[in-house]
């Protein structure tokens, strides 16, 4: 079976998982993610990679009691066991050199006991409750989840019940919830709340936004954007601009779009491209809809799918009110004690790394992986194909593995892993036959890039091989 994307890419993605061995560097002992796709008995994909099952691959289940170590081994008997797409698993054998499969030896099957969840957003879409002996049940579509709520779950709603039915921009739901290994999200307890988008807020959009020249494209004069100690040169090529802007502007939801413009969630995204520089590997943003994208990574992409998913997070980043959210009360507190953890510990390396770690592991990554979540839903409303969303992951890091953890990408090490678990579990019954990745469109972007900065050219010339 081909793969999907270079082996370069492959391996890259397996270094973000493997631990390293001692054994043969030409051998992967081990590594993990989720199981993507299910071809055969004998043939499947864990993170996009094809792993080949034999009569002799053994299978660790997790703990039910019989095995005194908390598993038990079982020999293969037919077709791959206990295995459904987006199953968490750890596969143990070797890599073929000439096909490139990883050979199984034994396949761990991680738990399967529902983890507990908590987050809060507004909904991807409109609510779908009824009233069924007098308890409500049905669905809440919110941070990138379908949360099943059931005469169990503990509601409290808002005075008008208009939330039963609509979708309000200005409602964020609040929830904690039990995930279970099919994906299904099972809400204990949900929140309505209205949000209060006021003129506080609306002063830390525009004072939080990007200083910006715009470009005359008439006389090819870069413009400039000035953030923080920053000043990075925009491109002059208006073409290219607009090509790359109304891949980002099919991304906005349709709700945000009809919102009329004196209304506070009304947001006006911008998308503009830099010339291409070492400072930012990845897009940034800021609260008030304006997204830079850096012409290296538009040039270490190879279809308009891949640039969808990066910019779809970013948009569902300024929809949620991630940057203004997490400076409220309660959040500062936590940051504030975070924060103490440096003259706790006497300003040592430890507080550093503890430090790093807390704020990373509290905020960050959370707060990325909500935001792909969501982002996903805009990607296929906008018809490109979700699957895609990794594989960008992969390309941005793929350039110099050994480099890897310099890269901003290293606070999220596992992220590609962690999409293609979402894609296998929540969407595990879509149909995505009908989405594009519109690689030959892309490339008419990719030829106006070399034009229109050379560093960029450079970089599409060697992601080409050419």
């Amino acid at each position: 079976m081909a793969n999907r994307f270079p082996l370069s890419a492959l391996l890259v993605f397996l270094c973000l998982a493997i631990p390293v061995s001692a054994q043969d560097e030409d051998q992967l002992p081990n590594f993990t993610g989720y199981v993507t796709s299910i071809h055969s008995a004998e043939e499947i994909e864990v993170n996009l990679h094809p792993v080949r099952l034999t009569e002799a691959t053994a299978y660790s289940l997790p703990d039910n009691g019989e095995g005194a170590q908390g598993a038990r081994i079982e020999q293969r008997k037919s077709g791959p066991p206990f295995l459904r797409r987006g199953t968490e698993v750890t596969v143990y054998g070797r890599v073929d050199k000439k096909s490139h499969e990883f050979l199984a030896s034994k396949v761990e099957i991680h738990a399967t006991a529902p983890r507990h969840i908590n987050g809060a957003a507004i909904e991807d879409r409109a609510p779908q409750l009824v009233v069924q002996n007098g308890h409500l049940s049905g669905t809440i579509y919110a941070d990138g989840n379908a949360i099943r709520v059931t005469p169990a779950t503990v509601l409290n709603l808002l005075p008008t019940g208009e939330e039963l039915t609509t979708l309000d921009p200005h409602v964020q739901i609040r929830y904690t919830a039990e995930l279970h290994a099919n994906g299904q999200v099972i809400a204990t307890k949900v929140n309505f709340m209205r949000l209060d988008l006021g003129e506080k807020e609306h002063h830390f959009q525009q004072s939080s936004d990007f200083h910006i020249q715009d470009p005359d494209y008439d006389h090819h004069q870069y413009g400039r954007v000035k953030f923080l100690l920053h000043s990075i040169r925009i491109l002059p090529d208006l073409a290219l601009q607009k090509r790359v802007a109304a891949v980002g502007n099919k991304l906005i939801p349709e709700w945000q779009k009809n919102l009329p413009d004196n209304d506070p969630a009304k947001i006006s995204f911008h998308f503009i491209v830099l010339e291409a520089n070492k400072t930012f590997p990845v897009t940034t943003l800021d609260q008030a809809g304006t997204i830079l994208i850096p012409a290296n990574v538009l040039a270490r992409l190879n279809n308009e799918a891949q640039l969808a998913c990066l910019l779809s997070a970013d948009i569902a980043v300024v929809l949620e009110r991630y940057i203004y959210s997490n400076l409220s009360t309660a959040r500062s507190q936590e940051a504030i004690n975070v924060a103490m953890m440096p003259f706790m510990l006497e300003g040592s390396a430890l507080a550093m790394v503890a430090t790093n770690g807390l704020y990373q592991h509290n905020y960050w990554v959370p707060l990325t992986e909500s935001a792909y979540r969501v982002g996903l839903h805009y990607v296929i409303d906008a018809g490109y194909d979700p699957r895609e969303a990794p594989v960008a992951m992969l390309r941005l890091s793929a350039k110099h593995p050994e480099k890897f953890q310099s890269d901003p990408l290293k606070q999220f090490p596992l992220l590609p892993n962690y999409l293609e678990g979402v894609l296998s579990r929540n969407y595990d019954a879509a149909d995505f036959a009908g989405l594009k990745t519109r690689e030959a469109e892309y490339q008419e972007v990719l030829a106006m890039l070399r034009t229109a900065d050379s560093k960029a050219a450079k970089i599409i010339h060697q992601e080409s091989g050419n």
